[in-house]
């Protein structure tokens, strides 16, 4: 009974829970009640975005220089320059080179730029400048070469005394180290002379010439092997690197490598028919120049003086000598019988390198110059002597030539003149000189010098000076 009553309270209260739960639901709104509209916002202030402006960027790439410098030093004063070599110590672009003269005065012949595979570049701007004083500052045009530069090549000579130069190359690469190196000339070594004279080797046979006793014999091989010195074309010098039967392959200096017909190839030797490295002479009559070297076409390479390398033919070069025939380098003689010169050098094909005076150097034909000397050939007039030009002038004489001609200043004038010595005549001694005789039949005359022609010079009484007079005129 009890259980029951349990069971039936319990149904209810069930049906009871059930009832409001589902009333619960039935409450909430449906999608169809749900308001969708947005909901208004609250008032803001718009967000404002200000553009910033973006600078561009240099992105081209910044070029840097590098600077290395060198000196010159002591440049002497030798005519044509002296060759300054700056070696870097690695080959690099360079830009530009400066030249500043740091003592003296200088001027420079030529510039140039050795790249690596040994091609010359001449820098225009430093070549052929005007004479540059202390303090001077000289630069190069833009430097564009595509090659890098191994070394710097400058001929320069000083206007003073010794010169200073400071070079300063800019590169683009590194900094420039640079060696210098000055162009070497070997001096002449004279020969040491026995200490007792030895005997004289006979004379030689008619027609045959006696060597050089300081000069071994040359014995001149031409033919062409490899790393034989080689003038290819008459033009190009350079090295034999290999030979294939008629043709070969040579290294041509600032060209590189080529092949060539053995057959256009003359070999370098030391000596050729008398002519030999290091000689001086005389180039077509008018350039002194010093041989290089001696090729077997007959060719020779010479450096002239003031205008560098030259390759020309051994006909148009004559050989320097210390005398040519009585007329040595130092003598003093009458050039075309008017100028005053001395010797400067002698040539073998008859020229003569003489300095005039109040002029520069000149070359001319000794037959057209006179030796000098003291007195006349006839040894009757030697310098200082009393004599009688033309019959009517007396003066002293100074110089005598080989050639008969006479230097001679007159009384009462200034400077020297020129003749012949066949209008000269000179004081002799005389019984008559200091003795007073009449002349022209009322004039006492006082002789003061006789002369070879038989004129007189004699003092009137009554009248200042001396008078040439006829010594048969005096009585």
């Amino acid at each position: 009974m009890n259980r029951r009553l349990i069971v039936t309270m319990l149904a209810a209260l069930s049906v009871v829970q059930n009832s409001a739960y589902a009333q619960t639901i039935d409450d909430l709104p449906g999608f169809d009640d749900v308001d969708i509209t947005p909901t208004t916002p609250v008032d803001q202030a718009p967000v404002v975005t200000t553009p910033v402006e973006q600078k561009p960027v240099d992105t081209a790439p910044v070029q840097t220089q590098y600077a290395g410098s060198a000196s010159l030093n002591s440049i002497p004063r030798k005519s044509g320059g002296t060759l300054h070599t700056l070696k870097l110590s690695q080959a690099l672009t360079l830009l530009r080179l400066d030249l500043r003269v740091t003592n003296s005065k200088v001027k420079v012949h030529k510039t140039s730029l050795v790249t690596e595979q040994g091609q010359k570049i001449d820098v225009r701007q430093l070549s052929q400048t005007d004479v540059l004083t202390t303090g001077s500052l000289s630069s190069s045009e833009n430097l564009t070469a595509n090659s890098r530069i191994a070394a710097i090549e400058i001929l320069a000579e000083s206007y003073s005394a010794e010169a200073d130069v400071m070079i300063t190359a800019i590169a683009s690469d590194a900094v420039p180290k640079m060696t210098v190196s000055v162009e070497q000339i070997a001096q002449p070594v004279e020969p040491a002379r026995p200490s007792t004279p030895s005997v004289p080797p006979p004379p030689p046979p008619p027609g045959a010439t006696r060597p050089d006793p300081y000069r071994p014999p040359v014995y001149e091989d031409n033919v062409i092997r490899v790393g034989d010195e080689i003038l290819y074309a008459r033009s190009y010098t350079g090295v034999v690197t290999a030979i294939y039967g008629s043709q070969a392959r040579v290294r041509l200096n600032s060209y590189g490598e080529t092949q060539v017909s053995v057959n256009d190839l003359a070999k370098a030797l030391r000596c050729l028919k008398g002519i030999c490295s290091g000689d001086e002479g005389l180039y077509a009559r008018s350039y002194k120049g010093t041989v290089i070297k001696a090729y077997s076409n007959a060719l020779l390479a010479v450096r002239l003086n003031g205008y560098g390398e030259s390759v020309i033919s051994m006909t148009d070069f004559a050989k320097a000598q210390p005398c040519l025939g009585t007329i040595c380098q130092g003598d003093s003689g009458l050039y075309a019988q008017s100028y005053r010169a001395s010797v400067v050098g002698a040539f073998d094909n008859g020229m003569l390198e003489i300095k005039m005076s109040g002029y520069g150097n000149s070359f001319v034909q000794s037959r057209d110059f006179a030796k000098a000397s003291s007195c006349n050939r006839e040894r009757t007039m030697c310098a200082g002597a009393d004599i009688l030009y033309a019959r009517s002038y007396p003066g002293r004489a100074l110089e005598f030539y080989d050639n008969g001609m006479v230097s001679f200043q007159m009384d009462g004038y200034s400077g020297s003149s020129f003749s012949r010595s066949s209008d000269i005549a000179y004081s002799v001694r005389d019984s008559r000189v200091g003795r007073t005789y009449i002349y022209a039949g009322s004039y006492r005359a006082t002789v003061m010098a006789v002369y070879s022609n038989g004129m007189a010079r004699v003092n009137l009484s009554g009248y200042s000076g001396s008078s040439i007079v006829n010594l048969h005129d005096l009585r």
